[in-house]
């Protein structure tokens, strides 16, 4: 597994032009997915649905080796149009998304395992696996219809996970 990048933050601060418009003057950060690759995420706008029905789901992306691997094979330009298109993705759907976060990488985790005496701690994941939800994105929408929409245009991790919020 390759070594995990640092995370970058701050404050986007180019000028208001282009797709990511709604993001200027916003807070970002550029952290490392599960197996080591970076990508960029834009805190999306604060919304409230003005849909009285809406429903609240939970999108995880699912991220497999076998993407990981593609990601870190790429070259920085086609990286940066990678992370791209992930930056376009929460643009275009930010009146929607509540919020969204990614997780730092999968050898951070630590687990708890409850059961009979003492709960038990472990360094690393529940599971050994090769797919791991390496974020989520909240989306308010009318209905799983909707989720679906959102969820078959991500453009990055090969699997979306929709839960409804209980």
């Amino acid at each position: 597994m390759p070594e995990a990048r640092p995370i970058v933050s701050g404050i986007r601060s180019t000028p208001a032009t282009g797709p990511f418009d709604a993001f200027r003057g916003r807070p970002y950060a550029t952290v490392a997915g599960p197996y080591g690759n970076g990508i960029g995420l834009y805190a999306p706008p604060t919304t409230t649905s003005s849909r009285e029905n809406d429903v609240r789901y939970v999108m995880m992306f699912v991220e497999t080796e076998e993407f990981a691997q593609k990601l870190e094979a790429m070259g920085e330009l086609e990286q940066q149009a990678a992370y791209a298109a992930v930056t376009r993705w929460f643009a275009d759907h930010a009146d929607r998304i509540t919020h969204h976060t990614h997780l730092a990488p999968v050898h951070t985790a630590t687990t708890v395992r409850l059961g009979q005496g003492e709960p038990v701690v472990t360094d690393g994941p529940f599971v050994e696996g090769k797919e791991v939800v390496s974020g989520f994105a909240e989306v308010e929408v009318a209905d799983l219809d909707e989720a679906l929409k959102i969820a078959r245009s991500w453009p990055a991790c090969p699997v979306v996970e929709i839960r409804p919020v209980a």
